[in-house]
Protein backbone atom coordinates (compact mmCIF):
# COMPACT_ATOMS: atom_id res chain seq x y z
CA UNK A 1 0.00 0.00 0.00
CA UNK A 2 0.91 3.68 -0.70
CA UNK A 3 0.67 6.11 2.26
CA UNK A 4 0.64 10.00 1.88
CA UNK A 5 2.12 11.40 5.40
CA UNK A 6 3.58 14.66 6.86
CA UNK A 7 5.89 14.84 9.50
CA UNK A 8 7.63 18.09 11.09
CA UNK A 9 10.97 18.92 11.19
CA UNK A 10 11.97 20.30 14.67
CA UNK A 11 14.59 22.76 15.96
CA UNK A 12 16.67 19.61 17.81
CA UNK A 13 15.75 17.77 14.50
CA UNK A 14 18.87 16.10 13.05
CA UNK A 15 17.49 17.02 9.60
CA UNK A 16 17.40 21.12 10.28
CA UNK A 17 19.61 22.50 8.40
CA UNK A 18 20.59 20.30 6.46
CA UNK A 19 19.48 19.49 2.84
CA UNK A 20 17.28 16.83 1.81
CA UNK A 21 19.98 14.45 -0.17
CA UNK A 22 22.08 14.06 3.18
CA UNK A 23 19.11 13.05 5.07
CA UNK A 24 18.83 9.38 4.85
CA UNK A 25 15.41 8.79 4.05
CA UNK A 26 14.63 5.17 2.78
CA UNK A 27 14.81 4.76 -0.96
CA UNK A 28 10.94 4.13 -1.28
CA UNK A 29 10.13 7.24 -0.46
CA UNK A 30 9.40 10.40 -2.47
CA UNK A 31 8.96 14.01 -0.82
CA UNK A 32 6.17 15.83 -2.41
CA UNK A 33 6.02 19.19 -1.09
CA UNK A 34 7.50 21.63 1.78
CA UNK A 35 4.84 24.26 2.27
CA UNK A 36 7.30 27.20 3.64
CA UNK A 37 6.03 31.24 4.76
CA UNK A 38 3.38 30.95 2.04
CA UNK A 39 4.95 29.08 -1.05
CA UNK A 40 4.80 25.55 -2.05
CA UNK A 41 8.29 24.01 -2.31
CA UNK A 42 8.68 20.97 -4.35
CA UNK A 43 12.25 19.52 -2.81
CA UNK A 44 15.03 18.31 -4.60
CA UNK A 45 18.24 16.72 -3.57
CA UNK A 46 19.68 20.94 -2.09
CA UNK A 47 16.53 22.06 -0.27
CA UNK A 48 17.35 23.06 3.16
CA UNK A 49 15.21 21.76 5.71
CA UNK A 50 14.20 23.97 8.13
CA UNK A 51 12.85 23.63 11.50
CA UNK A 52 9.19 24.08 11.26
CA UNK A 53 8.77 22.63 7.77
CA UNK A 54 6.49 20.01 7.39
CA UNK A 55 7.66 17.65 4.59
CA UNK A 56 4.88 15.87 2.66
CA UNK A 57 6.18 11.99 1.66
CA UNK A 58 5.11 9.12 -0.51
CA UNK A 59 5.95 5.63 1.17
CA UNK A 60 5.30 2.21 0.72
CA UNK A 61 3.44 0.48 4.03
CA UNK A 62 7.26 -1.43 4.90
CA UNK A 63 8.57 2.32 5.48
CA UNK A 64 6.72 4.85 7.51
CA UNK A 65 8.18 4.21 10.76
CA UNK A 66 11.23 5.25 8.66
CA UNK A 67 10.38 8.20 7.76
CA UNK A 68 8.82 8.90 10.69
CA UNK A 69 11.64 8.23 13.03
CA UNK A 70 13.76 11.33 14.71
CA UNK A 71 15.80 12.32 11.25
CA UNK A 72 12.72 14.84 10.80
CA UNK A 73 11.38 15.37 14.42
CA UNK A 74 8.98 12.96 16.18
CA UNK A 75 5.66 11.82 14.67
CA UNK A 76 3.30 15.56 14.62
CA UNK A 77 -0.29 14.26 16.08
CA UNK A 78 -2.04 16.35 13.51
CA UNK A 79 -0.22 15.25 10.22
CA UNK A 80 -2.16 13.32 7.80
CA UNK A 81 -1.61 9.83 6.81
CA UNK A 82 -3.92 8.16 3.89
CA UNK A 83 -4.20 4.62 2.65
Amino acid sequence: MTNVLEVRVTDDSPAAGRAIRSVAWPRQTLLASVPRAGDLIMPDGPTELQPGDRVSAIVDDDHVLEVRRPQTGPADPDATEES
